[in-house]
Parts: C-alpha cells; sequence; structure tokens
C-alpha cells in the first residue's frame, strides 16, 4: 500500500507547494494533495502540542462524511478551500492514515452527523500509529513549485508531466491494514 501527500500553501491567490518544515504564520493557509495507490478508507487527524486529537477528515459536511478514495485518484484535503492557522502558535501535528478498512471506533458517514466534533485521545493517536504497518518513506525537493492545472483533477489517464506527490510512504510488507504519515507543521 502506498499514500502520497504534498501540501500546498496559498500565497498571493496562488497555491504553492511547501515542505511541512516551512514555518507557518496565522493566518497562513494551507491544504493537502492525498494519493494512494488502492482504494482506501482516509483519515485526517489534528493534534495541537499534547492535547487530544482532533478528526479532520472525514467530515459530515463534505461527501456525507465518506472516507472512501479511488486509487491513484488525488483526493485535496479539504476538498475545496483551506485550514487556516489560527493565532495559537506551536506545532500543528497532522496524521494522515490509509487504512484498507474502516477504523474501528472512529466515525463515517451518518455516524458523523449531528455530533460533536471527534476527538481522539493522545494514547489512542500513539497506538494507532504504532499499530501501524511498517514503512519507507521519501521526499521530493519541490518547494516553491506552483501548483500545476491538473493537480487533483486527473481522470483515468496519468501524463508523464503529472508531479509525483511531494512525500511517499510505501507499506514494506504484503500485510494488510493500515500505513500512517505524520507531518509536523512549525507554527509561529
Amino acid at each position: 500500500m502506498g499514500l502520497g501527500y504534498t501540501l500546498f500553501v496559498e500565497k498571493d491567490g496562488n497555491a504553492k507547494r511547501v515542505s511541512p518544515d516551512h514555518v507557518f504564520h496565522s493566518g497562513d493557509r494551507v491544504r493537502i494533495l492525498v494519493e494512494t495507490n488502492r482504494e482506501v478508507y482516509l483519515y485526517v487527524f489534528h493534534q495541537e502540542g499534547p492535547g487530544p486529537a482532533d478528526l479532520l477528515f472525514p467530515d459530515a459536511r463534505l461527501h456525507g462524511g465518506e472516507n472512501i478514495v479511488s486509487a491513484h485518484q488525488p483526493s485535496f484535503i479539504p476538498h475545496s478551500g483551506w485550514f487556516a492557522f489560527d493565532n495559537n502558535a506551536g506545532d500543528e501535528k497532522l496524521t494522515i492514515v490509509a487504512s484498507e478498512k474502516p477504523l474501528q471506533g472512529v466515525p463515517r458517514r451518518s455516524e458523523l452527523k449531528g455530533t460533536d466534533a471527534f476527538q481522539m485521545s493522545p494514547d489512542a493517536l500513539a497506538q494507532l500509529v504504532a499499530k501501524s504497518l511498517p514503512a519507507m518513506q521519501d521526499a521530493q525537493a519541490d518547494e516553491g513549485k506552483p501548483m500545476t492545472a491538473t493537480e487533483g483533477t486527473r481522470g483515468l489517464t496519468l501524463s508523464m508531466n503529472d508531479p509525483p506527490p511531494s512525500h511517499m510512504v510505501v507499506n514494506k510488507t504484503t500485510q494488510s491494514g493500515w500505513i500512517t504519515a505524520q507531518v509536523v507543521l512549525t507554527h509561529r
């Protein structure tokens, strides 16, 4: 199983690729382009400091809380719009999970409707990451490159001009389960 992701920051109305090592400031706006090589259930959690992790995706307001993503179909998180950094500086940890089955105890679809935001304890998130499949990671040096017109819109074809994801996480075994990518964003 493979998971690729690219982080974009909005600058002057344009989307540019940015390294997770970039220092972000209050008001900066980001979004993530995620692509997998299999149909998976996708989850994105956000954790500030040592507190609980909030479930950012799936969200009941987007596709009815559905979180199945097709293989080789780039998906923006959020689907439209941007996540904005608030006025509370600190490390912002994003945990991206691609799983072959729905994660037990994590709501999706109609389970999300009419409920408060789902939170996972720091210990439960650490266990989820610890139990993920062993994986190799790779990164491209592409910070500052603008988002192409076709990113996130690809159909059944793959052009030689389509850029690869900035970061790849690939399962090292043939076991089933889930893989995770943790991205720590510095917010000053």
